[in-house]
């Protein structure tokens, strides 16, 4: 019969491959963060991704903002390219800490 102390190393080293398996290889939805930065355009009323800006068409009554203001407004979003941009995506929970670290660079670093 197995003593008490190999029972609960065993009991371990299996919590721990699940816990590693969960960490890199199952999908989560990340989505943009509050603080991502963004463009109003008060004229228009509308936001504009900043990597979307050169194929949008802008006025001159801008302001930088973030998502967090953005969706306290009932702006639209200036173009497709926009709701793209802002639109979640499926990671690993080792991809959003390294994001979260700054190792890797975030789909929203703009």
């Amino acid at each position: 019969m197995l003593s008490t102390k190999v029972k609960w190393l065993s009991f371990t080293i299996v919590i721990l491959i699940i816990l590693l398996g969960v960490f890199f290889f199952v999908p989560f939805k990340q989505t943009p963060p509050d603080n991502t930065r963004m463009i109003l355009d008060h004229e228009t009323k509308t936001y504009i991704a900043p990597i979307c800006f050169e194929e949008s068409i802008a006025s001159n009554f801008l302001e930088e903002t973030t998502l967090k203001k953005v969706k306290e407004t009932d702006y639209k979003a200036s173009t497709k390219c926009t709701k793209e941009a802002l639109e979640g995506k499926q990671t690993t929970l080792f991809i959003m800490l390294a994001e979260k670290l700054g190792i890797v660079k975030s789909k929203w670093d703009w």
